[in-house]
């Protein structure tokens, strides 16, 4: 993270090109450069429920996942408002 919070262009990159299929690792990591986690992040059972908050640097984290093939393996649902859940395949 930079000096202000946002999620540096290696984090980002690190998201994007995550380098195994451990979706829970992954998850893991992108709550770390979350902003306001205790607002915008939780988790239920086999579920994460992300809500970006209209933050930029969340947004950013999102769209590194979205070129991730594990976005297209997890995401359950996108509302608009920038809110996502997140589901752990079976």
């Amino acid at each position: 993270m930079d000096s202000d919070g946002y999620p540096t262009e290696e984090e980002l990159l690190r998201v994007e090109k995550w380098p195994d299929v451990d979706a829970a690792a992954w998850l893991a990591y992108v709550k770390t450069l979350w902003h306001f986690p205790d607002w915008g992040w939780r988790e239920e059972g086999d579920r994460v429920f992300a809500s970006t908050g209209g933050w930029s640097g969340n947004e950013d984290v999102i769209a590194a996942m979205q070129k991730n093939f594990l976005w297209g393996v997890m995401l359950e649902s996108y509302r608009r408002g920038g809110h996502y859940e997140f589901r752990w395949p079976k």
